[in-house]
């Protein structure tokens, strides 16, 4: 919004014309001489009626001019502290966004500041006393006083929520770790509040601008400030007050349980790194009572039930366990699976255990994280990891260390590593929090973090701040195109460590509507020198691309094989089952997915549906020491029928924690162009690229 224009108010008498007030007195006049005429009263009391209207115009008059003299003295302070308003609303909104809760602060202290000095200047002009006498005359006037009141009243409140914050931040999970849960509760109560009666405030603060913009817009102007600029109202903070209503309810929950999945991207699958080892944080009123670190083997071993794993995982594993089950691309669907299989382990069975949630966080977390903290060592392990070795030192414990024996837990280093890492975030300096704030920013955009909530209401906070890494539901009336290219290290060792991954997309839009893609997947396996054979193994990959559902595979070229599922494992593993002879149970969710799913012999490829998208699933397979490339070329319906002005989206979603890069171009029709760069072809190129890319393009015709 620009800021408020240097005439402001300036012209106020303007708005208090003989016509309109003459209109009044006239259409007064006509009512009071009916009125007289119908009752037939004295002529004395008729004299006296004809007096009052002599007099209203005299008394308006005078009212008018003493208004419009105070107005031109109040006018200057409203447009310098406009001016202010305006400027610190806009640091405030991006320090907001930038988790900078301190400085968001520093702002709101300056513009309730000045709030309140544009109200002390009205009161001791006598302005809000003269608006309320008019009022009397011209309605719209009494809601000066009310504006520049609820103006005030929401500085204040917004002041209070965003000092709520900064205290959430720089102080809750000491709070949660330290027992002052009550405290951490407390806090939230209050912030539900506050946020309430900012939705209150911000209503109240509509209507009244709204009559006074009936009046002249130019008098709604600071509100305006306010309403546009400040804050982002009603859904927002609709959203933001169920997400803390939530919160505060599961915090004051005994023994509440938040699962967390350690993903490992060096064995890339759908929704992540493979769940190696999980652990849970168990929150008793408010108060972190326990954080328990496990191997996710450990819960597999003690499952009660036995479902038959997805096909490609058939040859080398019999039951489908909690270790594998982070196997769909959305993460919802992998977490709900992950979360159902480990309380359905003696392990959580026998204390009929649930998790109210999931936290999945990638290695790469945790070398950012040892970045800000700094190197840290294990005496018990003669071990010291840093953000540069964490990944391969913990490997190599996990794979060969001293706890890879029968009945051990490979997994203990993490153990005797996490109690050491809650300390150092407990004892950060204020220029620690910030960056952890920063990364953690950073890691949730590049889906390195992702959060599931069984509640409803976290969830769609989930979802709606890109936090839930679910795959993205196109709308019916959707015009343009989608792609996702997934990975599933099966039997590859831990090779994705050193895979990188290269995508391009060529499409053009065609006159009918269609897209025609030429879709490339190149992958690079550099890791034939390492020297631990599973960074040297083979990378052996299932790829999925999820493309829109009306879209049809054309041709497909590159090393894809064999033709069947279980050939591409059997001749490394050597396991077969037959499930047909077993009381295994088919799982719904993933028994849909392979029921929709049938192989394009011609292609060597399955085609089937999945999270509302069509895929195409491949085995592509890369060597240690080569590259590869995959080559697809299909058509998709989506496209919108070319028309001037025409919107087109396409919309990339990137896998959490592989290594990729994007290229994309489109084509349009014959005779358009594109808005966006004035061309007839658009390009777009990422080497880092965000957990859901959207690109709004528009046809122009030439």
């Amino acid at each position: 919004m620009n800021p408020v224009p240097k005439k402001n108010i300036s012209k106020i008498v303007a708005d208090i014309k003989y016509p309109q007030l003459e209109s009044k007195i006239r259409q007064s006049y006509f009512v009071s001489a009916t009125i007289s005429r119908q009752s037939s009263e004295p002529a004395s009391k008729a004299k006296k009626n004809v007096i009052k209207l002599l007099i209203a115009p005299i008394f308006i008059s005078l009212i008018a001019a003493i208004f419009a003299f105070n107005a031109f003295n109040f006018k200057d302070k409203v447009l310098a502290s406009a001016e202010i308003i305006y400027e610190e609303a806009m640091a405030a909104k991006q320090s907001a966004s930038e988790l900078k809760t301190e400085k968001t602060v520093a702002s709101l202290k300056i513009i309730d500041k000045e709030i309140k000095d544009v109200g002390d200047k009205a009161e001791s002009s006598g302005l809000l006393g003269l608006s309320s006498l008019i009022g009397k005359i011209i309605p719209a006037f009494k809601n000066i006083p009310a504006s520049i009141n609820t103006t005030s009243s929401l500085s204040g409140k917004m002041l209070e929520i965003a000092e709520s914050l900064d205290i959430l931040k720089n102080s809750g999970f000491q709070m949660a770790m330290n027992g002052k849960g009550e405290t951490l509760i407390n806090l939230l109560d209050k912030l539900n509040g506050d946020i309430t009666s900012v939705e209150s405030l911000s209503a109240d603060l509509k209507n009244q601008t709204w009559d006074l913009q009936s009046l002249n817009p130019k008098l709604a102007s600071l509100s305006d400030i306010i309403s546009s600029n400040y804050i982002s109202l009603d859904s927002n903070l609709y959203q933001i007050r169920e997400f803390v209503g939530a919160l505060s309810s599961l915090l004051k929950s005994e023994n509440a349980r938040i699962l967390l999945m350690f993903q490992n991207p060096s064995e890339i699958r759908p929704g992540g790194g493979f769940v190696g080892s999980f652990g849970y944080i168990t929150i008793d009123k408010g108060a972190i009572k326990e954080i328990k670190i496990d191997d996710i083997y450990n819960a597999d071993r003690q499952l009660t039930i036995n479902l038959v794993p997805p096909r490609e995982l058939q040859n080398i594993t019999r039951a489908w366990g909690a270790r594998d089950a982070n196997w769909f691309f959305d993460f919802p669907s992998s977490a709900k699976k992950i979360t159902y299989l480990l309380e359905n382990s003696k392990l959580f069975l026998d204390q009929n255990a649930k998790f109210a949630g999931a936290i999945a966080i990638n290695t790469n977390v945790m070398a950012d994280l040892l970045d800000i903290i700094g190197p840290i060592e294990i005496p018990s392990y003669n071990l010291t990891v840093d953000s540069k070795n964490f990944l391969e030192e913990i490997q190599y414990e996990v794979e060969s260390g001293r706890d890879k024996k029968p009945g051990q837990n490979p997994k203990k280093v993490l153990s005797v590593l996490a109690p050491i890492i809650i300390e150092e975030i407990s004892n950060f300096t204020e220029q620690q929090k910030e960056k952890f704030s920063q990364t953690i920013k950073e890691q949730i955009k590049e889906k390195e973090i992702m959060a599931y909530a069984g509640d409803w209401k976290l969830e769609n906070f989930f979802i709606n701040n890109g936090i839930a890494g679910e795959v993205m539901a196109l709308p019916e009336d959707f015009s343009g195109d989608y792609l996702a290219v997934v990975d599933a290290n099966i039997y590859g060792g831990k090779s994705d460590a050193f895979m990188s991954q290269k995508i391009s997309l060529n499409s053009k839009l065609l006159s009918s509507g269609k897209i025609l893609n030429n879709l490339s997947v190149t992958r690079t396996h550099s890791g034939q020198n390492e020297e631990d054979w599973w960074y040297r193994s083979d990378n052996k990959n299932y790829l999925k691309i999820f493309v829109p559902p009306k879209s049809n595979l054309l041709s497909v070229k590159g090393d894809i094989s064999p033709a069947t599922y279980s050939d591409a494992i059997k001749k490394y593993s050597g396991i077969s089952y037959n499930y047909a002879k077993s009381k295994y149970q088919y799982d719904s969710d993933l028994q849909m997915i392979e029921k929709s799913s049938s192989l394009l012999s011609q292609f060597n490829v399955s085609a089937g549906q999945e999270s509302g998208k069509k895929f195409f699933g491949m085995w592509f397979n890369t060597p240690a020491g080569e590259t590869r490339v995959l080559e697809t070329s299909y058509e998709t319906s989506s496209g919108p029928i070319p028309e001037n002005g025409k919107s087109f989206t396409f919309v990339f979603e990137k896998q959490s924690g592989v290594n990729s890069s994007l290229e994309y171009s489109i084509s349009a029709p014959d005779g358009y162009r594109w808005k966006e760069n004035n061309e007839s072809v658009f390009k777009f190129n990422s080497k880092k690229i965000s957990s859901r890319e959207i690109i709004e393009l528009t046809l122009l015709k030439i």
